[in-house]
């Protein structure tokens, strides 16, 4: 507010991006077009959830290497080459198998935390695959007259933004807008009060 004569209201949203493009970028063209979807987005997908969860493991730099070699050498030897219809199937055993890679040589301290990030990782990308169909609506309420936006409706004071799955596959979604209100009342009796208080200052100077 500005001396209490006007009030700003702001909005600022954010829905985070999923991140498609830079962890599993076959997913989008599946979604975009049936007809760009080659076979291998499940390997890409089950490829980054395994790296991932190597990567983000606190085991030291040189056997982190070794079990580097081992896991890319069982994933594109003997997962890529599988249709992902049998990774989709056989996914529980694939799991199981290549944490067992993982987990092998490394102390029994770090199991419970491969386990827990790599179900982390897997969650985060079955909710992706699972909203690419959904369609879903965000609104806000905010008073007064209305100064900007990009919301795709407004009525009243209402604002509203129609989400697909398309415009935050990648990157993050903002949600921003401004609205005022004036009080012209209290701006007349601020007026007044500093005119009587500027009278009152000059009529003591001048006695």
């Amino acid at each position: 507010s500005h001396w209490g004569f006007t009030e700003r209201f702001e909005l600022h949203g954010k829905l985070g991006g999923r991140g498609v493009h830079e962890k599993y970028p076959k997913l989008f063209y599946l979604f975009k077009d049936d007809s760009l979807s080659q076979q291998g987005f499940l390997f890409e997908i089950i490829s980054y959830l395994f790296t991932e969860t190597l990567h983000h493991t606190p085991i030291e730099f040189n056997q982190q290497g070794m079990v580097k070699i081992d896991l890319e050498q069982w994933l594109h030897q003997e997962i890529k080459p599988l249709p992902d219809s049998t990774l989709l199937t056989q996914f529980d055993d694939i799991k199981d198998e290549g944490l067992d890679i993982l987990m092998q040589p490394i102390s029994p301290d770090y199991y419970h935390h491969v386990d827990s990030l790599f179900t982390l990782l897997e969650d985060e990308a079955r909710i992706t695959m699972d909203l690419m169909d959904d369609t879903f609506s965000f609104q806000a309420i905010l008073p007064g007259e209305l100064m900007s936006t990009n919301a795709d409706t407004t009525y009243g004071d209402t604002l509203a933004w129609k989400i697909t799955w398309e415009d935050y596959h990648t990157n993050d979604i903002e949600f921003i807008a401004t609205s005022k209100i004036n009080h012209p009342q209290r701006l007349l009796w601020g007026v007044l009060i500093m005119s009587v208080v500027i009278i009152l200052v000059l009529l003591r100077k001048r006695g």
